[in-house]
């Protein structure tokens, strides 16, 4: 589990301040001291794909933004992606803006 801070953190904040799931992905698997073996596992996917993901080579649809929202490794990380929004069927862009504008509020300044 991420400490609280890890959300406020410059680079996990311009992530969700931006929608990008890459680098969101790949601070909690670092923070986790996963493999992306284990981020693909967690996630119900390869690590094929998530390789594919962190490398920005592959975008995640609406529902796997879902899907990786609701995974209990994900989403227990102390508010983490479900404190911030949860995405319901035909939901969707107004939430990714809600959570932007949530987001904006932390520093966007990297260390």
């Amino acid at each position: 589990m991420e400490p609280p801070e890890f959300w406020s953190h410059p680079v996990v904040a311009r992530a969700l301040a931006t929608c990008d799931m890459a680098t969101l992905l790949e601070e909690i698997r670092k923070a986790r001291g996963w493999t992306q073996a284990d981020l693909g596992e967690a996630l119900g996917y390869t690590q094929s794909w998530a390789s594919k993901v962190l490398r920005g080579d592959l975008s995640l649809t609406l529902d796997q933004v879902r899907v990786v929202s609701r995974t209990e490794p994900i989403s227990s990380s102390g508010g983490g992606l479900s404190g911030a929004v949860v995405l319901e069927d035909g939901d969707g862009l107004d939430e990714v803006a809600g959570l932007a504008r949530a987001a904006a509020q932390f520093p966007q300044d990297a260390p």
